[in-house]
């Protein structure tokens, strides 16, 4: 008679065997769906169902024995393990996110993916960044474009060199922070997006809201002008990016003199922070409130 444990083997394997084009498929759109309800409604209210989407691939992936299905369902694993990574860090819950990012890299290392890989290693400075090892995250991205610049698309160069811009606005960089937002744009297809880059929204628009944080990070003075346009122009339906636009376009407010529209401003991405749970956000509407007050 077959033992409870060997049964419970033979059956996962089975279960893994039945991965097809079709299951990849619908892997990717379940990511898909869960990363457009993240920009609009924020991590909180996803986290059971990403967790769950997380592990029902790893064992899919741990008892696959075919290469090809290995490689696709480790390519969704990364990137679903990148944005799990991502509301983790928002809802400050920084261990997690950073076990994530790792979890998201060793996928990437088993689809043989650069693209993933870089994605993953790059975002994780956020996590370094917010822990105020601003040094640490500026020398993880610049790794990461040295191993991976010349292996990646020319839009997700340019969105690592915006990440780069952030990291050194937040570490006191100016001339690098402002090199590598010119090279972000430089290297900016036309378009909103790449098909083969479905966790990526990167044009004209969020460029410019990248480079209206990092503007109001450095106090510059153009930073009132840059983060209003900005604003302007973006995407509502990223309703926590908003949160963060506006806080920005607050303290380049207040460094202007204009207090009672930052703190107007202030109270619009409080809200929008709370409605998507970000702790994120909210530490940084509290922090910019001080240099308001």
């Amino acid at each position: 008679m077959e033992s409870e444990e060997s049964l419970s083997l033979r059956l996962a394997i089975s279960l893994s065997q039945r991965v097809d084009q079709s299951t990849v498929a619908l892997l990717i759109s379940q990511t898909g769906n869960i990363r457009v309800q993240d920009r609009r409604l924020g991590g909180a209210v996803l986290r059971d169902q990403i967790t769950t989407h997380i592990e029902n691939m790893e064992s899919l992936l741990r008892h696959s024995v075919t290469y090809r299905w290995r490689s696709k369902l480790a390519a969704v694993l990364a990137d679903t393990a990148t944005l799990a990574a991502w509301q983790s860090l928002d809802l400050g819950l920084f261990n997690t996110a950073w076990r994530m990012f790792e979890s998201a890299k060793a996928a990437s290392l088993e689809a043989g993916s650069s693209v993933h890989y870089a994605h993953a290693m790059t975002e994780q400075a956020y996590v370094l960044m917010d822990l105020g090892m601003t040094g640490d995250a500026v020398e993880c991205v610049a790794q990461a474009l040295d191993q991976f610049s010349a292996k990646v698309p020319a839009r997700l160069r340019a969105w690592m060199h915006g990440v780069q811009a952030e990291v050194c606005a937040a570490h006191g960089a100016e001339r690098e922070a402002l090199a590598a937002l010119e090279r972000a744009d430089l290297l900016l297809p036309s378009g909103a997006g790449d098909p083969d880059l479905p966790f990526l929204s990167l044009d004209s628009s969020h460029l410019a809201r990248w480079r209206g944080h990092c503007m109001a990070r450095l106090g510059v003075a153009s930073a009132v002008e840059e983060a209003a346009s900005a604003l302007e122009a973006m995407d509502r339906s990223f309703t926590r990016a908003e949160a963060g636009l506006r806080c920005d376009y607050a303290i380049a407010l207040a460094h202007a003199g204009e207090r009672e529209e930052a703190s107007r401003q202030l109270a619009q991405a409080r809200h929008l922070a709370m409605v998507t749970s970000s702790e994120r956000q909210l530490r940084r509407v509290e922090a910019a409130s001080a240099l308001v007050a």
